[in-house]
């Protein structure tokens, strides 16, 4: 489990939706620990533009790209995720 690589920098948005995709669908079939994901996600939301200008929620086009249930997935991942200070 967890021996799958996957993208940590993306080269936009779309790519980001990709990987996402990617990751949850391997999660979903057990490819995956909840801990892997969490990680993966908490990375992208510093590193890359996962979450919109306030933090809030999720990037427009990327909610799009990856659906509804990806997107739940996602928000469960970031509740205890706290955006850094500058």
């Amino acid at each position: 489990m967890d021996d799958v690589q996957y993208v940590r920098n993306v080269r936009g948005i779309n790519h980001l939706a990709k990987e996402l995709k990617k990751i949850i669908d391997d999660y979903w079939q057990g490819k995956l620990s909840e801990n892997t994901l969490k990680s993966y996600v908490h990375y992208a939301a510093d590193n890359s533009k996962l979450l919109a200008d306030n933090g809030n929620r999720i990037n427009v086009t990327v909610e799009s790209k990856i659906g509804k249930k990806r997107t739940a997935i996602v928000m469960r991942m970031l509740e205890s995720y706290q955006l850094k200070l500058l």
